[in-house]
């Protein structure tokens, strides 16, 4: 071991666990399981996480990657299948729509989540919910803008 190898290892060592301290276990646990889930086909990224001062529980979920690389999550297959009960199109899975300054493009449905249920991220790869009823009087704007545009 060299010595910085041993400083950063002396560095390393925790005393007690905190949120700060998971934050950064969570992002390197991350970069580790990139190259392990794409040498499956796999997504994998962690999720909830409970933990004391002295241990932590975090969740690993993983998902399908199509052949045409879209990763197939729960919210998303839920989409596909229960859309009409909220007033949308299983195609439209994968749609954009604007609102405010943000593009958001349409990932999943969250069934259980009746005020929320329509899941989207925005162009920074940030995830939000929205009512079923405003996504799909956006997508109609979305589509009367394409028209027009063209």
């Amino acid at each position: 071991m060299t010595q910085k190898q041993n400083k950063e290892s002396k560095m390393s060592k925790q005393t007690e666990i905190s949120k700060p301290v998971l934050e950064k276990v969570r992002e390197e646990l991350e970069q580790l399981l990139e190259p392990f889930g794409e040498k499956y086909g796999l997504q994998l990224k962690t999720g909830r996480c409970s933990f004391s001062p002295s241990n932590f529980t975090m969740k690993l979920e993983g998902s399908l990657i199509n052949e045409d690389g879209v990763v197939q999550t729960k919210e998303s297959e839920d989409f596909k299948n229960f859309a009409p009960l909220f007033g949308l199109d299983p195609e439209d899975l994968g749609k954009q729509f604007r609102t405010g300054m943000d593009m958001y493009t349409i990932t999943g449905l969250k069934t259980r989540a009746k005020k929320y249920p329509v899941v989207a991220v925005n162009e920074k790869g940030r995830s939000y919910k929205f009512p079923a009823e405003n996504v799909k009087r956006l997508l109609l704007q979305a589509q009367k803008d394409l028209v027009t545009a063209s």
